[in-house]
C-alpha cells in the first residue's frame, strides 16, 4: 500500500489518471549483500535461483545425484530435473503474498556462487517463518556444499551469511540442527557461535537431531 500511495503522489504532479484499475509496473531486484554484520570474506556471491544460473544448478544437481548426497538446503531440487520449474518453485516459495501451504513456511533459497569462476558451490534454505516442525526440530537454516568443493571452508561461510541474512528480519537468535554423527556440520555450527541445546527425535524421519542456537 505504501508503494501505491507513493505512486499516486508522483502521478498527482501529472495529468495522468490514477484508480484501482491503473496498471503499475514493478521491478524485482536480487540483492547480493544484506546489510548487517560485516563478513571477512566476500569470495562468494549469494543470489536467488534464476535461469541465469541454469547450467550451474543442473550441474550441481547432477553431481549431488552422482555422489548419492543428501540435498540438504536445496528445497525441491532433487525431484525437479526441469530447472525452470525448480527456479519458479523457489521464487514462489519466497513470495510473502502466497497462501500458506501444508507446511506453512516462508523463506529463501540462496545459491552460493564462487565469484572467481561463477561456479555454484553450495545451496541453502533460509527460513524467516517456521512451522512447528521447524521450531521443534530442523530450525532456520539448511545447507549443502557440492561434493567436489567440500572441506574448503565454504559451509562455514554459507552459515555465516545465513545468520547475517536472518538478522535483517530482526532475529536475535536462530536454531540450526544436524545429525549427531555429522561431525563436519557440527563443527560448522560451533564455528559460527553455535551453543548446544538438546537432542530430539524426529519421529517422521526416524532420526535423532542435535539442536543448536546461534545468537545474533
Amino acid at each position: 500500500m505504501g508503494r501505491v500511495l507513493l505512486k499516486k503522489e508522483c502521478l498527482d504532479e501529472t495529468d495522468m489518471p490514477f484508480n484501482q484499475e491503473s496498471k503499475i509496473i514493478c521491478e524485482k531486484f536480487s540483492v547480493e549483500y544484506i546489510p548487517g554484520e560485516n563478513l571477512p570474506d566476500e569470495e562468494l556471491l549469494f543470489v536467488e535461483p534464476s535461469m541465469n544460473f541454469e547450467k550451474e544448478i543442473a550441474a550441481y544437481r547432477q553431481e549431488m545425484l552422482d555422489a548419492d548426497s543428501s540435498f540438504d538446503g536445496c528445497f525441491s531440487m532433487k525431484r525437479m530435473p526441469n530447472i525452470k520449474e525448480y527456479v519458479d518453485h523457489c521464487i514462489e516459495w519466497a513470495n510473502p503474498r502466497r497462501e500458506a501451504d501444508e507446511r506453512g513456511a516462508w523463506g529463501n533459497v540462496l545459491l552460493a556462487i564462487r565469484k572467481s569462476d561463477m561456479k555454484m558451490i553450495g545451496c541453502m534454505q533460509v527460513h524467516n517463518v517456521l512451522t512447528e516442525r521447524m521450531k521443534n526440530y530442523t530450525g532456520h537454516v539448511g545447507y549443502s556444499v557440492r561434493p567436489s568443493e567440500r572441506r574448503k571452508g565454504y559451509a562455514k561461510k554459507m552459515l555465516a551469511k545465513a545468520v547475517d541474512f536472518l538478522s535483517s528480519f530482526g532475529f536475535e537468535e536462530i536454531i540450526v540442527s544436524c545429525l549427531p554423527e555429522n561431525e563436519s556440520s557440527k563443527k560448522t555450527i560451533l564455528s559460527n557461535g553455535g551453543e548446544y541445546i538438546e537432542t530430539v527425535f524426529l519421529d517422521e524421519d526416524k532420526v535423532y537431531l542435535e539442536k543448536f542456537k546461534i545468537k545474533i
